[in-house]
């Protein structure tokens, strides 16, 4: 059972690297800096985060755990700061939210796998919440992200489908 949760929180930490791939290509076509940035340090955060895994002793599977929500939380708030909620990235956190519970081990850390999908939701709630009132620093073409938008759904719920279909 351990493996098999190593096995998926190794595939959740790539589907999130390739991702940060296709997120940083579309920043570099629209010409966000700070964005291009953030996601080629991501990019090494996965790849980072992937090596220590390989280790397979729980100290790194915890910390990799922590290391790949705190950086989808840490890229929700930023891409919501730069570009708004209009482009959908927030739909991340619904998906990480999701696959949390496939990485369970045991019923007592179920709790703590509880206690990080509501952060998850919690901020979810709050970025389409406020993101009417918020002025992003960029603004992004309504066409471009709609189809953004509707790109990051389909990425969110292809990442469901792969760890709940893997889990079993």
């Amino acid at each position: 059972l351990l493996f098999k949760n190593y096995i998926l929180l190794f595939i959740f930490n790539l589907i999130y690297l390739l991702g940060h791939i296709l997120f940083c290509i579309e920043f570099i076509i629209l010409g966000i800096p700070e964005m291009i940035i953030l996601n080629i340090a991501s990019i090494i955060w996965f790849i980072f985060n992937a090596y220590r895994m390989t280790a397979h002793d729980m100290e790194h599977y915890t910390q990799a755990e922590i290391l790949i929500m705190a950086e989808i939380i840490l890229h929700q708030l930023v891409a919501f700061y730069f570009v708004g909620n209009s482009c959908g990235f927030q739909f991340i956190l619904l998906s990480c939210s999701c696959t949390l519970f496939t990485l369970y081990k045991n019923r007592r850390s179920k709790r703590s796998y509880l206690i990080k999908s509501f952060i998850m939701i919690f901020l979810f709630i709050l970025i389409e919440c406020f993101g009417r009132y918020h002025n992003p620093i960029y603004i992004i073409d309504p066409a471009i992200s709609n189809i953004w938008k509707a790109s990051i759904i389909f990425y969110a719920f292809v990442v469901i489908s792969v760890c709940t279909l893997l889990s079993y």
